[in-house]
């Protein structure tokens, strides 16, 4: 799909802007994974490519905080990202969202300092990007990695 174009917008399900499904993304590439939702009390989110296994294939993978409110025909985008330096070339990445939901609250600064934590050492650890929240996970769009 097209940036720009409005007409044809699949909610929940992410991509990398700018690229087609199938296209292959270099490990020298910038680039933004992005989503549009409906969603309206999202707390904290979190785009990337994700590898077979679940785990992160782009470069620091972070929840990043939900604005208050936001246009659904406007995509939420991660923080600009590259592929990890050791995958391999013609390897399958996916695009995967995941939104935690804070009902009517705000989490406080303590709530999200040890979510922030916790994801961290999760990621650091090896584990599984999937594995660390269950039932607000979208899986989107796949791409080949190239040199």
């Amino acid at each position: 799909m097209a940036d720009t174009d409005k007409t044809q917008i699949l909610y929940d399900h992410p991509s990398v802007k700018g690229k087609t499904p199938g296209a292959t993304i270099k490990k020298t590439d910038h680039f933004f994974v992005q989503v549009f939702t409906k969603q309206i009390q999202i707390h904290r989110y979190l785009l990337c490519l994700l590898r077979a296994n679940g785990g992160a294939a782009t470069t620091s993978p972070a929840l990043i905080e939900g604005p208050p409110s936001h246009d659904p025909l406007e995509p939420l985008l991660s923080d600009e990202v590259q592929l990890e330096a050791d995958l391999r070339s013609g390897e399958e990445v996916t695009a995967y969202f995941l939104y935690i939901l804070n009902g009517k609250e705000a989490m406080d600064a303590s709530e999200v300092n040890a979510l922030q934590t916790e994801f961290k050492k999760h990621v650091q650890e090896g584990g599984s990007v999937k594995d660390f929240a269950k039932g607000s996970v979208h899986e989107g769009d796949k791409y080949r990695v190239g040199e």
